[in-house]
């Protein structure tokens, strides 16, 4: 679902997903959430709930894995590790 709107209450979304383990939001770099940062020289969130960061540059975060924007196996498994640890 696509859906651009000022003001809005993200949580009012989640009742369209009832039956999705992982749900995936762009964007809301300073929320709560659990963040996957694409970045391309430097992370520009708060380290807070980041589990990682992809990249096509060469950056590399100090504090979390940090994967090629190609490399969509071992993502998937940090997501699947990360998330079913919760």
């Amino acid at each position: 679902m696509t859906k651009t709107q000022k003001n809005i209450c993200i949580q009012n979304f989640f009742g369209y997903f009832n039956d999705c383990d992982i749900v995936i939001i762009e964007g809301l770099k300073d929320s709560d959430f659990h963040k996957i940062e694409v970045v391309i020289e430097k992370s520009t969130s708060n380290n807070h709930n980041l589990i990682a960061i992809v990249t096509d540059g060469d950056f590399i975060h100090p504090d979390v894995p940090t994967f090629k924007r190609n490399d969509i196996l071992s993502i998937v498994n940090l997501m699947k590790k990360h998330f079913q640890a919760l």
